[in-house]
């Protein structure tokens, strides 16, 4: 009931929004005037290649002085640190007054500014140590708050705070356009409750897109192995799960002392993370929906997903060629190391370029491989343990300027952030750049979400990878010890639906 009045005054707002729109452009030759980019705007002439054929896209937001601070929340986990927060993501920190020649930092000082410039919009971001934050977003909804206007949280805390009446319905909130490309349509298609959006990911946030998952691969080192073009094999639908084992297999070389170690060079060395990414690189989700949009677990209850994980770990985690660094966490101190040139492969994020900034070998990026050929697409994961996704709580005093000022960001950052996220994940890399540029096209656009690693499935996902990490196939017998608990799951996720 009270998502329907809440649904019913946005859709209110909306209205007055359009109707107020169409006013104004009866008034003037362009309705389009206020929108387009001037002198002023540093939207820059070279984002994106065909920027001279094809027309910036405006966002459908009145430019006027809104006078309006929006208070942002924002996830973290233990200090703001490279490894989880690389970059300010919504705002620079307060004691930065200028450049300070980060592309991306200093991209987004730009964006502050011009909002506040062009829009009357500033900008505040408070980071809060994410274990804290259902408690946190509890007590600010039922003091009624409007303190903070938006959530920046990372899918695993969604499920904590999902289907809580919490948040607005982000399709209905005046100003935002799903249809806008700055908008990442699969968040909003993949992560809905029912028909209501209480996440999505936007260009105005970096983390998303430093999420993705990708393959780094020593470009030296698979020219020394023969591996061919492995660019060719991406563009002709070839590169695949077994593709990835046969090169793999190629690199381990036992150090000489006859037992496999840390002093080994590895096809792949890496976290248990790849049983994911290699999973939703199948095209396979845990939670899916069937033609009457009723939720179901997929995994272990469909035969196929069952197949395509057993050939992961059988092709890939449990061969000689993968060194599995969580499982050897606690006794070795100095995993192989991808930067070091002691494997293959790293299956990883695309923010981990941070890391690869002083690799001295050049390295290529690959996209996540199909199960096999006859897959139509390929698909990368964007991982749930370090994205960025928005929420605007139901609080928000003024869902108009909430919405303008997430519009106009994604629109700027689209522009003007967005590509320079490519120059850092491929700078230094020192070669074969137009490919590298062609292989994050296919990632990006190729970014896949599944509402079953975001929406609370009693720890199941979790499981899953401490599961699988220890050799064992024996998948039907692990999933059946869980049904009971997943069918309550499903029953309560498809009511909420329903309610929505």
């Amino acid at each position: 009931m009270k998502h329907t009045a809440i649904r019913i005054l946005l859709i209110a707002l909306a209205l007055m929004l359009v109707l107020s729109g169409v006013a104004c452009a009866s008034q003037t030759e362009d309705p389009q005037d206020q929108q387009k980019p001037t002198t002023d705007d540093p939207v820059s002439d070279d984002t994106t290649p065909d920027d001279e054929e094809e027309p910036q896209i405006l966002p459908n937001v009145e430019k006027k002085d809104y006078n309006y601070t929006l208070s942002v929340m924002h996830w973290t986990s233990g200090a703001v640190n490279e490894f989880y927060i690389p970059w300010s993501e919504i705002c620079p920190p307060d004691d930065v007054t200028g450049p300070i020649g980060d592309i991306i930092e200093d991209a987004i000082y730009d964006r502050t500014g011009w909002l506040e410039e062009n829009y009357g919009i500033t900008l505040t971001n408070m980071y809060q140590e994410h274990a804290a934050l259902p408690t946190q977003v509890a007590n600010l909804i039922s003091s009624g708050s409007d303190e903070f206007q938006v959530l920046v949280e990372f899918g695993f805390d969604a499920q904590r705070i999902m289907g809580k009446n919490y948040f607005l319905d982000l399709s209905l909130v005046p100003n935002v356009d799903f249809s806008k490309p700055w908008w990442v349509k699969e968040s909003v298609e993949q992560l809905a409750l029912g028909e209501f959006v209480e996440v999505a990911a936007s260009d105005l946030l970096v983390l998303d897109k430093g999420a993705t998952s990708l393959i780094f691969y020593n470009i030296p080192m698979a020219d020394d192995l023969g591996l061919g073009n492995l660019y060719e094999l991406v563009d002709d639908g070839e590169w695949t799960i077994e593709e990835l084992a046969a090169c793999a297999e190629l690199a381990y070389i036992d150090n000489g002392n006859d037992i496999r170690d840390e002093h080994d060079t590895y096809g792949i060395s890496n976290g248990d993370d790849p049983v994911l990414d290699l999973y939703a690189g199948a095209g396979m989700r845990f939670i899916d929906r069937d033609e009457d949009g009723e939720y179901f677990f997929s995994y272990g209850f469909e035969e196929e997903t069952l197949d395509v994980m057993t050939t992961i770990l059988e092709e890939i985690m449990y061969q000689e060629f993968f060194w599995n660094s969580w499982l050897a966490r606690d006794t070795v101190a100095d995993h192989p190391s991808f930067k070091d040139g002691e494997s293959l492969f790293n299956v990883s994020m695309a923010k981990s370029c941070n890391s690869l900034r002083d690799m001295e070998d050049s390295y290529g990026i690959l996209p996540i491989p199909k199960y096999d050929e006859y897959q139509d697409s390929y698909y990368s994961r964007v991982n749930n343990y370090h994205d960025s996704l928005i929420s605007v709580f139901n609080t928000a005093g003024d869902p108009e300027a909430v919405g303008a000022a997430l519009e106009v960001l994604g629109y700027y950052s689209y522009y003007n952030i967005y590509p320079q996220f490519y120059e850092v994940v491929i700078q230094g890399r020192g070669t074969r750049d137009e490919e590298s540029m062609r292989m994050l096209d296919i990632i990006f656009s190729t970014r896949t979400y599944d509402l079953g690693l975001i929406y609370g499935t009693e720890g199941f996902t979790d499981q899953v990878l401490r599961y699988t990490a220890h050799g064992d196939t024996n998948l039907s017998s692990f999933v059946a010890s869980w049904e009971n608990k997943l069918n309550t799951v499903m029953k309560a996720l498809n009511e909420l639906a329903s309610d929505y």
